[in-house]
Order: structure tokens, then sequence, then C-alpha cells
């Protein structure tokens, strides 16, 4: 069924939204109207509007099912939740925002809502079949996929076995060779043959009017988030040599507190899936080991003893390839030596490295390919092994909250003691880099990790940059000029033992060369563009042209990028610079009386600019399609120095060289190597929870008494985990890469929540001048007497503490595991809760509130509390001694996230949350000790209740102060009557909003066209005339001073105003 709205405006600049005056800054939703919005991934509805017209349905018999949209006057109203259960017997799930449940329904469902539940159900329609795909995301998939493409659907039914022979059935009816497959009760697998040749329509029609399908969409066709691997001779670590085998560089306290301290993550099991691993690595060989060299061929299932592999899933294969990028990743998480192994290589161990490593291989000759039940058969599988973290260098291109998004999500939420981490992505340096963040990292309940430059010292390790030292003789004398470049994987190395000179001219400069011309470049080095074909390919031809060495010139602004590949017959060196440069060295060997440049190719002995202060290039930024921050976090991810594999079993490589048969260490960069950097870090912080927090918080530590752990800690769920590392983490003050646009402070779609940073979450007696850490974890809590950290729609808990001296900032952070949203929304967020931070009045100041991720809003002030993202922050850069109470209220609670952990009714549904704060010395308070007065004595307008406002009708916030507006500001068709926020709308308007048109008597506003017809009639205006020039129908509606002739074809449509809402297929 087709509707119409008055404007089309965009949703973070990403998801359009078709209504009046609506407007989405990202993380902060519009006024209350859009409540009476359901936001699906295709269409928004608007339910005012609808509610005026008579629903579609397609049930023909009295027990005929149709999946129908229920929207609610107020979803989290228990008394209405529990009338329409008792009434109907159907369960309120699948949620959508707002106000809106999926669910099936018979006519006698139906006439049940319509005469018995018109109080609670405002509306009730029809989920139409062209809500339940993408159609550009299906035809991209078909055009990457080949001959054989895989979707996922999501299911209805639990009968897998008689849909996979109905759906079968009828995809053969369309001509479409497919074999179904049930996944799990939720999810089907169908593998489409021959898939070149197919009409994208023909399954979408086949697969999608089927009432016990929900949404399909392609299976992810994952990729490896490491950006290249410049691999080059290593030339000793950022630091001295220390002596003990398994120490890493700068060993001295304020290089490495926390492994100074002792957290080095014993006890930690870290899941992780990649290509392979290498086990033979004396990052990971464990000589001691009864089982000897462990791996999948000969090594036991799961292993209680070996120091470092727990288990190892051949999923796909039992091996990693030569320079392999899941032996680098599992390096970085927890990579370490034993015995007399060069301090030069145990210098470069992982961030955990006495954690041990539970590896799920999903690389093969034929790619990259995860399980098609990721929760049961990956993730599961790393968590019966007693995985509590799990690292993902892996991912799609999709901006969307996808089906397997939505899965990780639901993972969490049913087991919410796993911390899930996801590569953000590379693909920052795209032309608009904003949006790529890619799924699965746009999910809910993980990290999306980004990437950070390193140290210049690292870059500089092992001849890792190089430079291209130009001079060329002009009338005035000899002009010099030196350009950073970066090195290959293949070919003749450059490195800090050795350099290259040779020369170029006018005539180097040979465009891609992606084949080979006709002429010889004998004692010339080839000027080279990037793109088209592969560096490989360029530097052969370019021997094969007699060339002496390659200069590859970047066709993108930004940093040259070491490149990759493989030929063991290139014997000439290549490098890389960027596109600004290349510009540069052709002016000058113009110029040059000789029109030559004589050029010398040499390790570089510095590298200005580059430094932790800086966000790579690369690095992916947010907001996700429904306008949610991503990345969280950020990591060094850009020349990272770890585990090298040479993709044999047997070796024991352990050599002081880089990329070499024997080597020990790789250079890789990429959002792959800032995620497990994170994810070691995360095990250290997790040990610390478990076994150092409750002896070292002091008076910061009465909120926790835990449910497992011991006394001096506790099991911390993995929201608990979340708010510790992103309250924790620091701005940068650098750019994006060395010579980008200044970063923001943080929170923003660049760097998240900041740069990680151990040392800044928690205290350690060890440390001087770490923090004092208030936690609250409902997860780990066995009797929460002094807070209770779960809430229900409509309330607001208190939580008092007390800044006893300033010294650094003062940072509140909120987390909670979300219930999975679905594929099929537009907001992937279910359940929203507020955060705000009130400073108490004194003698000295007045009171002050403060919102959660207020800070997002860069330009203006945000409308009002954060509703989109479910993490929250809170800083105050020079807070004041005295007492603050958080506020956590429950805006939306409307999905039950603790039913599965506490036996929750689904009536009385409650969100568990977790709370980190930080500050120079602070103490927390019981709830006898909270004040009884309320922020601003309510403003005015409301009642003060045990320090919580009760505010009047129309106002909100904590203290009262917000007052509710008329939706839209009535459209600009009515006025607003202030008492009760409602509009009087002019003639021939209607709708909360008065955004809904009506004709007078005896015109139209509407008309349907069937394909190649045409009509004239008298519209609200004046007499037109419509024409359906392509194989669509269309829906036109119309409006006050719209033009009186509009032609419809597929490519062009000609109209000031008018609405066309289109079947996707159109």
């Amino acid at each position: 069924m087709y509707h119409r709205l008055n404007s089309i405006l965009a949703l973070a600049c990403f998801m359009q939204i078709a209504t009046s005056g609506l407007a989405f800054v990202p993380g902060h939703a519009p006024h209350r109207s859009s409540k009476r919005l359901v936001v699906l991934r295709n269409e928004v509805l608007n339910v005012e509007h609808l509610r005026t017209r008579a629903p579609k349905y397609h049930l023909s018999e009295r027990n005929e099912v149709e999946l129908c949209l229920v929207h609610f006057y107020n979803a989290g109203n228990a008394q209405h939740r529990e009338r329409f259960e008792k009434i109907t017997g159907k369960k309120m799930e699948r949620y959508l925002p707002w106000n809106t449940f999926l669910m099936p329904m018979t006519r006698q469902d139906i006439r049940h809502v319509e005469t018995s539940l018109n109080d609670v159900v405002m509306w009730v329609g029809p989920y139409e079949s062209k809500h339940k795909f993408s159609r550009k995301g299906l035809q991209e998939s078909v055009e990457r996929c080949g001959d054989t493409c895989v979707f996922h659907a999501m299911v209805l039914t639990e009968n897998g076995g008689e849909l996979k022979l109905s759906l079968e059935r009828d995809l053969r009816s369309k001509n479409i060779d497919a074999q179904v497959q049930a996944v799990n009760s939720k999810k089907i697998s169908i593998k489409v043959f021959n898939s070149k040749s197919l009409n994208i329509l023909d399954l979408a029609e086949a697969v999608s009017k089927r009432h016990d399908i929900l949404w399909i969409e392609a299976k992810p066709q994952i990729s490896l988030r490491n950006k290249y691997a410049a691999i080059t001779v290593q030339g000793g670590s950022a630091c001295a040599p220390c002596n003990s085998n398994e120490c890493p560089a700068c060993v001295q306290s304020e290089h490495t507190p926390i492994w100074q301290a002792n957290i080095r993550g014993t006890g930690q099991i870290v899941g992780c899936g990649d290509t392979g691993l290498d086990v033979d690595s004396c990052m990971f060989w464990d000589s001691s080991s009864s089982s000897g060299n462990p791996g999948p061929s000969f090594y036991p299932d799961v292993s209680t003893t070996h120091r470092k592999i727990v288990s190892y899933n051949s999923w796909a294969d039992a091996a990693d390839d030569p320079g392999g990028h899941g032996t680098h990743v599992v390096g970085s998480i927890l990579g370490s030596t034993q015995g007399s192994v060069s301090s030069d290589i145990s210098s470069f161990q992982g961030m955990a490295p006495a954690a041990r490593i539970a590896f799920f291989d999903i690389g093969s000759d034929q790619g990259l390919d995860i399980p098609d039940d990721i929760q049961s058969d990956y993730f599961g599988w790393a968590y019966t092994l007693g995985a509590r973290v799990h690292s993902n260098s892996w991912g799609d291109s999709s901006n969307e909250y996808t089906i397997t998004a939505a899965e990780v999500d639901e993972y969490v939420d049913k087991n919410p003691d796993m911390l899930i981490l996801f590569a953000a992505g590379n693909d920052g340096d795209s032309a608009v880099p904003q949006g790529t963040v890619g799924s699965p990292a746009t999910c809910k309940n993980c990290i999306a990790v980004g990437a950070t430059q390193g140290d210049e010292r690292d870059a500089l390790t092992g001849g890792g940059r190089l430079e291209v030292f130009a001079q060329a003789q002009l009338s005035s004398g000899t002009y010099s000029r030196s350009f950073s470049a970066a090195g290959a994987s293949f070919g003749r190395a450059i490195d800090s033992s050795t350099s290259f000179s040779s020369a170029v001219q006018t005539s180097s400069w040979v465009g891609e060369l992606c084949e080979v011309q006709q002429k010889s470049l004998q004692n010339q080095i080839a000027v080279v563009t990037r793109g088209t074909c592969t560096f490989v390919q360029k530097v052969y031809n370019a021997q094969q042209m007699n060339a002496d060495g390659v200069i590859v010139v970047n066709n993108v602004d930004g940093e040259p990028i070491s490149m990759g590949g493989n030929n063991v017959d290139i014997t000439i060196p290549s490098v890389m610079i960027s596109m600004f440069d290349g510009g540069q060295l052709l002016n000058m060997t113009r110029i040059s009386q000789d029109h030559k440049s004589t050029i010398s190719l040499r390790s570089a002995t510095s590298f200005p600019g580059f430094n932790r202060e800086n966000l790579a290039y690369f690095s992916s930024l947010g907001p996700t399609a429904d306008g949610r921050m991503k990345p969280d976090l950020v990591a060094p991810g850009e020349d990272i120095f770890s585990a090298h594999s040479d993709g044999r079993p047997y070796t024991y490589q352990c050599g002081n060289t880089l990329n070499q048969d024997r080597s020990a260490l790789a250079r890789m960069s990429g959002t792959s190597m800032a995620t497990p950097i994170t994810a070691g870090a995360s095990a250290l912080a997790r040990e610390y929870l478990q076994t150092r927090y409750l002896s070292e918080a002091g008076n910061a530590g009465l909120w926790m008494t835990p449910a497992t752990g011991t006394s001096s800690g506790f099991d911390p769920s993995s929201a608990m985990m979340r708010a510790l590392l992103l309250n924790g983490a620091v701005a940068m003050t650098g750019k994006r890469g060395s010579r980008g646009t200044t970063l923001l402070s943080p929170p923003n779609m660049e760097i998240g929540y900041g740069r990680i940073n151990l040392t800044n979450s928690f205290p350690l007696s060890d440390i001087t001048g770490s923090p004092s850490l208030i936690a609250l974890d409902a997860f780990a809590q066995s009797n929460p007497k002094t807070a209770t950290a779960t809430v229900r729609d409509g309330e607001t808990n208190m939580h008092c503490f007390r800044v006893d001296a300033v010294g650094r900032p003062l940072k509140v952070t909120l987390t909670w595991t979300d219930p999975p949203g679905q594929a099929y929304s537009g907001i992937a967020l279910v359940n929203d809760l507020d955060l705000s931070l009130y400073r108490r009045p004194s003698a000295q100041l007045p009171g002050l509130l403060m919102l959660g991720n207020q800070d997002l809003c860069k330009e203006a002030p945000c409308a009002g509390p954060d509703q989109l993202n479910n993490n929250e922050q809170v800083v105050v850069a020079q807070p004041s001694t005295g007492m603050y109470v958080v506020y956590v209220h429950g805006s939306s609670v409307v999905v039950d996230e603790s039913t599965h952990m506490r036996g929750g009714s689904q009536s009385v549904p409650s969100q568990d949350y977790a709370l980190a704060i930080t500050g120079e010395s602070l103490t927390a308070l019981t709830q006898a000790e909270c004040p009884s007065s309320c922020p601003g004595d309510c403003s005015g307008h409301g009642v003060c209740s045990s320090g919580v406002c009760q505010c009047d009708n129309l106002y909100g916030a904590v203290d009262c102060s917000m007052k509710e507006s008329c939706p839209s500001g009535c459209s600009g068709h009515g006025t607003c009557n202030e008492h009760n926020a409602k509009c009087t709308c002019s003639p021939g308007w209607s709708g909360d909003a008065c955004s809904i048109f009506s004709c007078e008597s005896g015109k139209v506003n509407e008309v349907v066209l069937k394909v190649g017809e045409t009509q004239s009639f008298e519209s609200c205006d004046a007499s037109s005339e419509y024409s359906s020039q392509s194989a669509c129908a269309w829906h036109v509606s119309s409006s006050p001073g719209m033009r009186t002739s509009v032609k419809l074809n597929r490519l062009e449509v000609e109209s000031s105003g008018w609405v066309f809402p289109l079947w996707p297929g159109c």
C-alpha cells in the first residue's frame, strides 16, 4: 500500500526519511511526533496519515496469516502490553521503532484489535513484500558474487523442512535454480546457481511474497581489514632491548605500566577468527607441550596445558598463508616467546602476552567465509572454550544494520559477558569517507575499532619508511627534494643497509602500465600511476621494459601505501609516493636543463608528522546508515609489527628479519591491526576487574557486590567492559592522516570516544596518578542493595557520588546490551536509556545538568537526549568538588533484555546497564546518602519525590526543564496551542502535525496508474494529466501549489514538490 508524505529529508545524511519536518542529528532523534512513524529500512510510514485509510490486507480465509505492523500508543506501557497479550495471545516480539511490533495476524486477530484494543493499538497495517528487501543491495551482491550467490533470509516459521520444499518450488516456478537450507530456527540460506543470468526481482518476488519471510539479503562477502603489508628487514625495537625472555620493549614502568603491575592477560581466553594461524611461530610455540607442535592435524581438540593455544578449529582449512593475516592478528593479541629468543623478537609480543587463544580458521584457497550460523558455530564455539573476548578483523562493505550485525547483537544479548570487537574498515580514504564503517561493525553491542598512526620510531624500524631523494640541474644550480615513500612486499628490498640510484626523464612517465609498452626504459626508473591493475603487474611490466626500478604515484589524495603482492620473478625495486609529490617530481623534471632528475631510493631517517595523535588516513568513518556513532574506539593500526607466518607448520621460524622464510615478524597496517590490539587490551581490563578492582577501588567500590568472582574483583559483562574502555579513551590532537583535517574532540564519527588508554581507565596502586573508578554492573551483582542497575520504561534511577579532589576530568559513561534490532528496520536501537549528570549546587556554584553524548552535536546544541546509541557519556573537563548525581532514565524500554537471565516478564520489560565513572578522587554513596531534593526544584513543572522529579504533562528531562511543543511546528498549516502542545489545523489539513492534505468534495488528490496507463482528472488545484511510461505502477498524491502537469517515467520526474513513493523495483 502506498502513502503520501510531504517532504523528503535525510537521516544522518544516509537514510531517506519521508515526512514533514523530520531531520535527524546523528545520535539524536526528533520530536515526539516521530514516535508516530514506523521506520523501516525501505520506507518510513506515517501512522497519522495511514490510520485515515482502510488498510489493504491479503487475507482470504479466516485462519490465513499475514504479517502485520501493529503500532501502539505506548509500546512500553505495562498495562497495555498485558491486555494485548491476554486478548490476542500474541507475544510482543520483533520490535520496530517507534512503538511498533511485527507479528503474524489472522482476520480474527485484527478484529480483536479493532474492537477490543482500540485504546491500546493506534493502527494495524500489512507488512508488504516491498519492505522485505533492498533492491539496490541485492543487485550489487549479484554483480559481486559471480556464478553462485548465497542469500540469507530471516524467517518466521520454525518448520525448516516444510519451508525448504515450499520455497524451492516457488523459486523453480521463476526458473531460478536454487538450493534452500535451514540454518537455524530464524534463518535460511538460499544458494542460487547460474546467478549471472538472475533477474534479481524474480528472486525478490518469489521470496518476499511469502508471509513467513521477514527479510532477505546477500550473505556478507567479507574481506580482511588490513590495508597493506610493508615487509622489510627489522632493524631494532623502539627502546633498548630487555634481558628477560618474555619482557616487552620499553619495560620501564612509565611505558608499560599495566604489564609492570603484573596484569598480562593471565587466565584470559580470547577468541579470534581469521585466515589461519602459523602455530609453530615462536610467538605461539610451546616447547614443553606433550603434543608437540600445536596444530589442527595433530593437536588435541582442546588443550588445557598449552601455553598459547586452547584449540584450533580448522573450519576452512588448517594453515595460514605465507605472510598471513591471521598469524599477525593473533600475535598482536597475545603473542609471546619462550626460552632463549632474541630480545629483538620478544620485545614485539602482543598486548596480553599471558592470555591464550581459541582460534577459528575462516580462510582457504577459496577466500574468506564464516559459518552461516555465526552464533552457534562461531561465537558459541569460542564461548564454550572459555573465551569472553572475541576479536574479528574482517567485515563487509555495507554500512547498514545487516542480518549479521543483528546476530552479533543477539549473541551478546544471550551471552552478556562476551565482549565482541570488529574492525571498522579501511575505506576512510574514499571519495566520500563518511559512513564507510562496514557491517558487522555496525552492530550495537560490539566495539567497532578504528586505526591511528603509530609511533615515528616504529614506522622507521627495519627500513619501513623510505624516501625518494631527487636532484635536478636547473639554470640556477642543483635543486634537491625528498619525497616520503612506501615500499613493496616483492622485488628488491630497500632498507637501512642498501640504497639504489638511477634517473627519471619526462619519457619515464608511462601511465598505469597495465600492458608492456613498445619502448625501452633502460637506465631509467619508470614512473607509473596507481590504478586498474595490480602493483605486481605494473612493476613486472616495467621490468620487461628494462627499467631499473619503479615509482608508483598514488591516484588519490593522502599518504602513499605500501604495495602488497608476490612475484618471485621481480628483481627490481619499487616504491610509492603521494599524488601531490608525483606532481612535484614531474614539474622539477620538466624544468630541469636536461629534462631529467637523478633519483636515489633509500631508507628514511625521519618521518615528520607521523605519530599516534593522528588518525590513520584509511580508517573508516561513521555514522552508520541509521545515524549511530561508529567507530567506538581507535587504537594504533598503521605500521604494526607482529608475528609472521611462513606458511608451513613445522619450521619454528624465529629469525630477526622481516618477511623472509625464517622471519618471526612482519609489518602490516589496517583497522585489522588496531582491533586485536584493542582485544588484547580488553583481556587486560577483564583480568583487572576480575582480580584487582575491589581491592584497588577503595571508597569508589561501594556499588559492587559481585555475584561471581573473588573478594578482589568480579566477572564483568560486556557492557561493563565497554563502559570501562570507552570511559578511559582519550582525545587526539592530530589530524586525519599526516596532512588531513584536524580531528574534533570526542565523541565524533572519526575516533568515537577516542584512543584507548588503559592507564586512564582504572586505578592501580602501582601507577602514580591513576584515576579513581566507580563501577556498576547489573550482570555482576548478586545483591544490589547499594545501587540498582536495571530500569523499566518511564523509571529513573539515581546514583550519587562525591568528588573529593580535583586534578583530572570527571567522566561518566553509560552502556547497555540492547536487544537485537531488526535488519528490516531503519533504526537499530530498541531500548532507549538516557544519561544525565547533575552537579549539586554549592555555596560557590549553582547546580548544573548535563546530558549524555551532547558533544555529538558540534555545531549547535542537541535537541534533547540521544535516542540512537546504546553508549552515552558526559565529560566535565574541570570538575569541582562536591556531590554529583547520575540519573539513568528508561526513556523507552519496550523489549526485556534481562528475561533470559533473571526470568523477567515480557509484560513489564526492563533493561540492565553498566556505569563507569572516573575522576581524581571519588567516593560512591549509598541511596540513603543521596539528596531528597531534585535538580532545579523540577523547574517549577513537577513534583520532587525522593530526589527524582515527577514531571507535569508536556514536560520532561530529569529537571522537568524540557517542554514539548507542537509537532513540526504544525507544518506551517495550523496554529499551536502552547497549553496542550496540539495543533489546530488550517482548512484542508489534518493530522497531529497538520501534514495531511485533503481535497474538497468532488476533487481528487490521489491516483494509481497501472503500467502504460494515462489519466486526466481534476485535482485539488487544477486539471492534470498523468502518464506512466515505465514498467512500474505509480501512486501520486497532491498538495496545494503543485504544477498542473507531471510526467512520470523511470529516469525523470518533473515536479516542484510532488512526492512519488515507488515500489522498490522502479
